[in-house]
């Protein structure tokens, strides 16, 4: 095990870490598919500049943040962050991502994707609103695969119990018996999860899906995640304790870098990806609060909303390896690497690489007013009969590799250089792999890889990123650009220069 890639924990195949005060419970899969916990002592940490007070402990080193200081408690924790939020301090908020972060845990070692036991979950209701007078919950659809990949269907219908209230705690007590690791659906962060909040307590009843029995966790605060590069979503996270959960509309959006999909709504998905099921049953959402009453049309919705929950996984076993694999490196819960921006998980590596050894780590570079030097786009009308495509092969970590790019003075190891060089080479590698055996594995780790390497030159591009260097970003475009401009004079015979003057953009500048 490599700690700079995995992380220095001992503990191979974790599904689940939950932290709890002093204490951390980490669930680990079994051979047999079983989950069992164990827990292991635990601290929060805020890192300052300054030394504030007389317990802080000195940090190896001499970057940035130099002074730690540990808490037992939550509650301590987040009095002290409030209490200094006008000093110059660095913490992660997220509890389990800093506990993996200082104490080197990571997911999914030693694990595949299809080793998971999932479920994926479909509500049908009277309306989009769960607060709404005659808000009801009609169906719950559930589909369960255990580690074998053995799935099963089950439907809680409402006219099968004697109320909302015990249709929903019937539910919650099948995902607690079944005890799937991940938890699939798609727009369930933003609609179903919030709907059934709102009818059970509207019915006096609590959504206890967490392995400690506990209730499923919504978010006060709202978060961003990044639709494309003018929109952002707003939205309210939710976790369950001991679970990951797979929101596949949030997935589809991650995933989809090319911006290939037509729409990110499940079945216009599923039918544009070839997953449509050979006689899926299809019903107008609209029409259901209407005619659920009507057993002949019962029947249709029952089998739509069984479609519906099995058609999540299909996107979540198309889409989720890449994520799945990126655990095994990155300190951050399944859920959170999958909304998080690519450029944050390396930074996330960087932090571990140091923190987990009590070494000081840097501040973010301030970017205001900066602007980059970006790439080269220009075009030239006209048909064309015959056409040559040259692609230069990983350009960006190319350069990081040749000049052995890293900022010295931040990162005085060279952990982002160590990093960058082990995901090219294994990228080369198990791309070749997956050309000779047609292995999906290796075509996974290959797709691992390659967003491993893209993402470094956004590591040092990012404003408010510790490990962001906007000098060294800047090389790694002005030596990009260079070859292209060799390309260039090599098949044209002209340069950079004449062809932007007289098709580009002439500006090779973005504002950050």
């Amino acid at each position: 095990m490599n700690k700079l890639l995995n992380g220095k924990s001992d503990i191979s195949r974790i599904v689940g870490l939950e932290c709890v005060d002093s204490s951390v419970e980490i669930f680990i899969q079994q051979e047999d598919g079983s989950v069992v916990s164990e827990f292991r002592p635990h601290r929060y940490w805020i890192l300052t500049h300054n030394k504030l007070a007389a317990n802080a402990v000195k940090l190896e080193g001499d970057l940035h943040y130099k002074y730690g200081y540990q808490f037992a408690t939550r509650e301590d924790f987040e009095k002290t962050r409030s209490s200094i939020r006008n000093e110059d301090s660095y913490s992660i908020y997220n509890a389990e991502e800093a506990c993996m972060v200082k104490d080197g845990y990571t997911f999914y070692r030693d694990l595949k994707p299809t080793d998971l036991a999932v479920l994926s979950f479909d509500i049908e209701t009277t309306g989009l609103d769960g607060e709404a007078d005659d808000a009801k919950v009609l169906l719950i659809s559930t589909t369960y695969r255990d580690h074998n990949g053995k799935s099963v269907n089950r439907l809680f219908s409402y006219d099968d119990y004697k109320n909302e209230g015990e249709l929903i705690t019937s539910f919650c007590s099948y995902v607690r018996q079944v005890n799937p690791s991940v938890i699939i659906g798609h727009n369930i962060i933003t609609y179903d999860f919030p709907y059934l909040k709102a009818r059970a307590e509207a019915n006096n009843v609590t959504l206890e899906l967490g392995r400690n029995n506990s209730q499923v966790k919504f978010n006060h605060y709202e978060s961003k995640f990044r639709l494309d590069g003018t929109r952002d979503l707003l939205y309210k996270n939710i976790s369950i304790y001991g679970r990951e959960i797979c929101d596949t509309y949030f997935l589809s959006v991650s995933f989809d870098v090319s911006k290939s999909f037509e729409t990110y709504a499940l079945k216009p998905l599923i039918k544009q990806l070839g997953f449509e099921k050979q006689g899926r049953q299809y019903y107008d959402a609209g029409e259901i609060r209407k005619n659920y009453k009507i057993s002949s049309e019962w029947l249709k919705i029952k089998q739509y909303a069984i479609d519906d929950a099995e058609d999540p996984i299909k996107l979540f076993d198309m889409m989720s390896p890449t994520y799945f694999y990126s655990c095994q490196n990155i300190p951050k819960p399944f859920s959170e690497v999958i909304l998080s921006a690519t450029g944050s998980k390396i930074n996330s590596m960087l932090v571990r690489s140091y923190l987990q050894d009590k070494h000081s780590i840097p501040k973010s570079t301030d970017m205001t007013g900066l602007k980059l030097e970006g790439g080269i786009s220009f075009g030239v009308p006209g048909l064309y009969k015959n056409a040559l495509k040259i692609d230069l092969k990983s350009c960006y970590p190319s350069q990081i590799l040749r000049f052995q790019i890293y900022d010295r003075d931040k990162d005085p190891y060279g952990h982002f250089y160590q990093i960058v060089k082990y995901f090219t080479e294994k990228r080369f590698e198990y791309k070749e792999l997956a050309k000779k055996t047609k292995d999906s594995h290796y075509i996974n780790l290959d797709n691992t890889s390659k967003i491993f390497i893209n993402s470094a030159y956004g590591t040092l591009s990012t404003v408010g990123l510790n490990f962001n260097s906007p000098e060294n970003a800047a090389k790694i475009t002005k030596e990009s650009r260079k070859i292209i401009d060799l390309a260039l004079k090599w098949a044209s015979g002209k340069g950079v220069d004449y062809w932007m003057e007289k098709y580009g953009n002439k500006e090779f500048e973005s504002d950050i």
